[in-house]
């Protein structure tokens, strides 16, 4: 009964994976193409381009990509094993990135208010990050008063997370090749080449000569 009940739970969740990957393919598929061929269903999908502009700017493209290649993964059984924290680190590397374009696509708006900082990136669609990270980067900005500084935290960020991610990638490499090389000892060697020298059958009698008479 075990048996059964936890493949039946397997089953389950496999198939509560397909269902996600389905609609995570649909989703980001229907909301990419609308992104990129605006006129392709006409109002509907010009005006969901404008939101996704407006809020991700053209990080939207890399976000719908990314969903759309999860989705697959996720119907076809895939599993990509990455830790959580290295996750972490690319996901701190990539906005880190997007900030220090998103200031760089504004640059122009930075001495506006704030919200007249968010109202003109909305409108102006292609930003790096869009109203959502917009947010971020301009109160990072004010608060270390100087758009500069806001470039160097920025860029800090994005180092030292690198740094991470290349030095855990490194120890792990040296991890492997010292788990994969087996150093054997001189003495095993040895006791090796012994045992394949010694005879299958050993025997300290003498041969002895067994001669055959033929009847008479």
């Amino acid at each position: 009964m075990s048996v059964n009940k936890y493949s039946k739970r397997k089953n389950n969740s496999s198939n509560d994976y397909d269902i996600l990957g389905i609609i995570l393919i649909i989703i980001s598929a229907f909301l990419l193409l609308c992104s990129i061929i605006p006129v392709i269903f006409g109002i509907i999908s010009e005006a969901l381009r404008s939101v996704l502009l407006g809020i991700f700017g053209i990080s939207t493209y890399a976000i719908l990509s990314f969903t759309l290649a999860v989705g697959i993964c996720l119907l076809l059984n895939r599993k990509i094993a990455v830790s959580g924290s290295r996750v972490a680190l690319i996901l701190g590397m990539a906005v880190s990135l997007l900030l220090i374009l998103q200031l760089i696509t504004t640059n122009d708006l930075l001495e506006k208010s704030f919200g007249e900082y968010l109202a003109e990136v909305y409108a102006r669609k292609y930003t790096a990050g869009g109203l959502f990270l917009g947010f971020f980067a301009y109160a990072v900005k004010a608060i270390v008063q100087f758009a500069t500084i806001a470039y160097v935290l920025f860029a800090l960020i994005f180092l030292t997370c690198g740094a991470l991610l290349g030095y855990g990638i490194y120890k792990q490499y040296l991890k492997n090749q010292n788990g994969g090389a087996k150093s054997v000892s001189p003495e095993a060697v040895a006791v090796e080449k012994e045992t394949k020298s010694r005879p299958l059958f050993t025997d300290d009698l003498p041969l002895q000569r067994v001669q055959m008479h033929a009847p008479t």
